[in-house]
């Protein structure tokens, strides 16, 4: 599906890795894998919404991410870093940057919010209202959808 959106935009790419790996996928093996591709001092910058982000400290070896990447968080309406517990307020101490530029001055641990949400749904909302039948078509690439209708996916379960 991921193909089918960005179809057209030659400058975006799909990596399958995590698809392919056997075993659990763990976003940090993802990150191991690109940093050694790419070398210890080449940036790189995961777009992480905050619904995600706010749950790094339930992630399996999630504080490794920081010596691996920088993180751009996209906020959500609703969601703001107020609602941050402990251990990850503390993980980001020090790290925020006020403007994006600063992620290219080293190869990992600094973050960034974003000034304003990309789009305002998370995947788990569109997932959501696929599931309970609501017309996606305004959030999704009509092949996405066209590619979900055909194989059935997201359906209710009820």
């Amino acid at each position: 599906m991921v193909e089918l959106a960005i179809a057209g935009h030659p400058e975006l790419g799909c990596d399958r890795r995590e698809l392919l790996r056997s075993g659990k996928s763990y976003s940090v093996l993802t990150l191991r894998e690109l940093r050694e591709e790419h070398g210890p001092d080449m940036p790189l910058a995961w777009l992480i919404g905050i619904d995600s982000f706010l749950g790094l400290p339930t992630w399996h070896h999630w504080q490794d991410l920081f010596t691996l990447c920088h993180f751009i968080v996209v906020p959500r309406p609703g969601l703001d870093m107020d609602a941050t517990d402990s251990v990850l307020s503390a993980a980001c101490q020090g790290r925020w940057q006020t403007a994006p530029e600063a992620l290219a001055e080293g190869p990992s641990g600094r973050m960034y919010l974003l000034p304003m949400a990309l789009r305002p749904e998370s995947a788990t909302a569109v997932r959501d209202g696929l599931q309970t039948g609501r017309n996606m078509n305004t959030v999704l690439a009509s092949s996405v959808s066209d590619y979900i209708r055909r194989h059935g996916l997201y359906t209710s379960k009820v």
